[in-house]
């Protein structure tokens, strides 16, 4: 259970529950929580939510707190969808890390055609794990 929670925030996997694991533990929303808000988000916004869950798994671990600076641009991806910086100047770092508003943000953006655009450095790992109808669904096949 240790080595799957570091995983899923990006903490080395070693099971060992040091001071950086014992400070996510503090801080971190459960992944059923987290789960349970992609879910009900993407049925409200009509999107399927195995496509949320597993771009957001793919992106960020489920990890709503989760960043990756990008040196190259500058710039950060932020949060469960990772929403960049630079790209995405209109989205704070509030609303970047919160899980409702990023997957809301992630539909809406869905809905406009972005899919293959926005996520397309983890679509093969979020790709493989979605059934073929849906993924027809969505023009990404």
């Amino acid at each position: 259970a240790v080595i799957a929670f570091q995983r899923a925030y990006g903490l080395t996997p070693d099971g060992i529950v040091g001071a950086l694991t014992q400070a996510k533990l503090l801080t971190a929303q459960p992944i059923g929580t987290i789960l349970g808000i992609i879910t009900s988000v993407c049925v409200q916004y009509g999107i399927e939510p195995i496509l949320g869950i597993e771009v957001a798994r793919a992106e960020s671990g489920l990890n709503p707190k989760s960043t990756l600076y990008n040196k190259a641009s500058n710039s950060t991806d932020r949060g469960l969808v990772q929403i960049n910086s630079l790209y995405h100047k209109e989205v704070t770092d509030a609303q970047a890390f919160d899980p409702t508003f990023a997957m809301t943000w992630f539909c809406n953006a869905v809905k406009a055609g972005h899919l293959h655009n926005y996520w397309s450095a983890s679509e093969p790992v979020w790709k493989k794990c979605i059934p073929a109808d849906i993924l027809k669904k969505y023009d990404i096949l």
